[in-house]
């Protein structure tokens, strides 16, 4: 009994080490990765809690190599765009500038009744008043108002100085545009680290820490 309670405290200590490590989010919250490290933990926490013949060491082992699979994701996913389309889901725009897209709520799976819900949850009652409905990455919905929202919404164009291609292709911006404008402030596209254009083209720019003390 002794040693459960031991192996216990111990598993217990080392998730929420991890846990903490790996950031503070809700289950609704997690992307795919996440959800699946979460997963393989609890695995291997039971693992180890229930088999006491088995050494504490075949867990706390897989345990570790999990975060470490984790942390190199997601450091990949922030510095190299390929691992982000793999390992990272994007937003899924349901309703664009007033309009909605068929296509892409059938490749979402949602039905009108599940798209009218989430509205009705959100305090919208009528569908012709929304300007966007978007279905973000951890599967919420955010809905933005015609009347409340007349710039519309931001789309991404330069990420920690990699050109998103979604966000050019959906703002209808081209790379000529982003050099534009990168020249304007006195800058390349590198040492930009966010830059974004609303629905009326006004831009908003925010340099890379060191570009910003020169």
């Amino acid at each position: 009994m002794l040693t459960v309670f031991v192996r216990s405290v111990i598993i217990y200590i080392l998730l929420a080490l991890i846990l903490r490590m790996m950031g503070k989010r809700q289950v609704g919250e997690l992307e795919i990765t996440e959800l699946v490290a979460a997963l393989l933990l609890s695995e291997l926490a039971a693992m180890a809690i229930d088999d006491s013949e088995k050494p504490l060491l075949y867990s706390i082992i897989p345990i570790l190599c999990i975060l470490f699979i984790e942390v190199m994701i997601s450091f990949a996913v922030l510095k190299i765009p390929l691992f982000k389309k793999i390992f990272e889901a994007k937003p899924s725009i349901l309703i664009r500038r007033g309009k909605l897209d068929e296509r892409e709520l059938a490749r979402m799976r949602i039905s009108l009744e599940e798209l009218l819900g989430e509205l009705r949850l959100k305090g919208v009652g009528c569908i012709d008043t929304v300007e966007y409905a978007i279905m973000e990455q951890n599967g919420q919905i955010s809905v933005f108002v015609r009347d409340e929202n007349p710039r519309g919404i931001d789309h991404l164009l330069v990420i920690d100085g990699v050109l998103d291609s979604d966000g050019c292709k959906e703002a209808s911006c081209t790379p000529a545009f982003i050099e534009k404008i990168a020249k304007k402030e006195g800058c390349r596209v590198k040492d930009i680290f966010l830059l974004t254009v609303d629905d009326r083209k006004k831009t908003t720019i925010i340099k890379k820490e060191g570009e910003n003390k020169k």
